[in-house]
């Protein structure tokens, strides 16, 4: 059955509203993004990347106990030999001022390399681990994981913290000079660790599925992002919702170095940009899991790294390029105004039809929205 006058006006009204969700700001660059090929095979996943501190490389981390470098300079990637390597890499992170990265992952396995070759490093645990950030000054770094795990890496090994929980941890993130860190899972857990190690539990809504935290570069807001949905911000006392209840994914967050704006990747391609408590969307490209997601230190562009092997740049937001269609406010309206135009006289034909007229058009088509999230 064709939808009636009233469905008909709120379809004109949703798709205006997605026509301007596309139009940015006056004055605001386009965003876009690139594919960058990895050479990797399509069946690898992968899961996090990490920026080297002077932005020479990033290292990205999947499964099949997969490390490849992306050189910046050169634009491409090379494939990391790691036999040592647990069968699933999580996460990854470069330690400030050490000039190596740790890498985490399944069976409680880590590794360490050091920009020529990859060693295995014991945690004492077997469950997984699914994330890793160091403090700023490269004192420690800190691993959340499957169980309530958390550990402390210092001094080239790895003890226990008591979390209290039994949650998964996915995500933990550094403050920038407090020596304190936020950790975030299953649950609505929400724990913040002092530096001392002692963990406290923060009150988070509901029974929520959270999946990534980052402090900006000032330590004055979190981003929390998760599944259904969630993004989130922690000013160091509540937490504010962006966006939430909705179908999405969000798996992965990060700030660019200035702290003007912050990425978060997810399902289906998904890029969002926050600025200023306001959400724009970015089209990757790519319909596959977008994993994780990383700034170079310059912040002149991010790497986000996802399922099949994919990989994409996101440019400056402030890169220059020629006006677009959509940016002329008169055009964007004849779009809205034609689209409502059609779907007005479609409106028309539904009622002839009900007055016994014949019918001569194709039956309507039910509006409906596919999505096909990975694992």
């Amino acid at each position: 059955m064709a939808p009636g006058p009233a469905p008909r006006a709120a379809l004109v009204a949703l798709l205006a509203a997605a026509c301007l969700s596309w139009a940015l700001p006056a004055g605001e660059a386009k965003v876009q993004t690139d594919l960058v090929p990895t050479g990797l095979p399509t069946q690898v996943n992968l899961y996090a990347v990490g920026w080297k501190p002077s932005g020479a490389e990033a290292l990205v981390v999947g499964d099949h106990g997969t490390l490849a470098v992306y050189e910046h300079a050169a634009g491409r990637f090379r494939k990391v030999e790691a036999p040592s390597a647990p069968d699933f890499l999580m996460g990854v992170a470069w330690s400030p001022g050490s000039g190596f990265a740790l890498a985490v992952g399944s069976d409680g396995g880590a590794c360490i390399y050091n920009g020529r070759e990859v060693t295995s490093v014991g945690t004492g645990t077997t469950g997984y681990l699914y994330d890793v950030d160091w403090r700023p000054d490269g004192s420690a770094a800190l691993v959340a994981g499957s169980g309530g795990t958390l550990l402390r890496f210092a001094g080239g090994a790895f003890s226990s913290l008591q979390t209290g929980v039994s949650a998964i941890l996915y995500g933990v993130s550094c403050h920038p000079s407090d020596g304190s860190a936020l950790v975030v899972g299953v649950n609505s857990t929400f724990l913040r660790v002092a530096p001392d190690g002692a963990v406290t539990r923060l009150p988070f809504e509901g029974d929520r599925t959270l999946h990534s935290v980052a402090w900006n570069p000032r330590g004055t807001e979190a981003v929390i992002t998760g599944a259904n949905g969630i993004v989130a911000t922690y000013d160091g006392s509540a937490v504010s919702f962006v966006t939430r209840d909705t179908d999405n994914v969000f798996l992965d967050v990060c700030w660019r170095p200035d702290g003007s704006e912050a990425l978060i990747g997810g399902d289906t391609g998904i890029i969002l940009r926050l600025r200023e408590g306001r959400l724009t969307y970015i089209d990757s490209g790519i319909r596959s899991l977008i994993q994780g997601i990383a700034y170079r230190p310059d912040g002149s562009y991010a790497l986000g790294v996802g399922n099949l092997a994919k990989c994409v740049r996101y440019p400056q937001a402030t890169a220059e390029r020629r006006p677009g269609l959509l940016d002329n406010p008169l055009v964007l309206g004849g779009i809205v105004a034609a689209v409502a135009a059609v779907i007005a006289l479609a409106a028309v034909k539904d009622r002839r039809d009900r007055m016994g007229l014949r019918r001569r058009g194709r039956p309507a088509r039910d509006l409906r929205r596919a999505r096909k999230k990975g694992k």
